[in-house]
């Protein structure tokens, strides 16, 4: 389940856009095993036929997420470019004593095409832009389910 709210606004040559939102997810997994040895050919079709007997096992997972974001952008006059977001992350899978982690990120560039000291190079250079950025990232795959989100 998602919830996003946008809006874009100008004054002058001051460009303003921006989302905010939330996200949410479950998912449940059943997971089921089951084996059986001793076959005498690989034809048979029951787990319980083999003469050493038969061994199962079965499990359940649940994981849950939520997630409050953020970005906004600026740019004045199509030539300087600024940029931050935030996201906020939960997870059933994080420790006990840090279920939310948070992402921010910011990145900026400048059209330098766009400057009146390139304009003698129109004909060769058509845009050229320079750009940084830092971000934190992060997921949580491979990080075992919570027990106490089990129980």
């Amino acid at each position: 389940w998602e919830n996003t709210l946008s809006f874009k606004f100008s004054i002058n040559n001051n460009n303003f856009s921006g989302v905010f939102g939330t996200s949410t997810q479950q998912t449940k997994t059943d997971l089921t095993s089951a084996t059986s040895t001793g076959h005498r050919t690989n034809e048979l079709t029951t787990v319980a036929a083999g003469p050493d007997g038969a061994t199962g096992t079965g499990s359940r997972v649940y994981k849950r997420y939520f997630s409050l974001l953020g970005r906004i952008q600026y740019d004045y006059n199509r030539i300087a470019y600024a940029s931050g977001s935030l996201r906020r992350d939960g997870s059933s899978v994080f420790g006990i004593n840090n279920k939310y982690e948070i992402f921010p990120a910011v990145s900026g560039a400048l059209r330098i095409s766009s400057l009146s000291f390139m304009q003698p190079t129109e004909n060769i250079i058509s845009d050229l832009k320079i750009r940084a950025s830092w971000g934190r990232n992060g997921v949580d795959g491979g990080i075992g389910v919570s027990p106490q989100f089990l129980n």
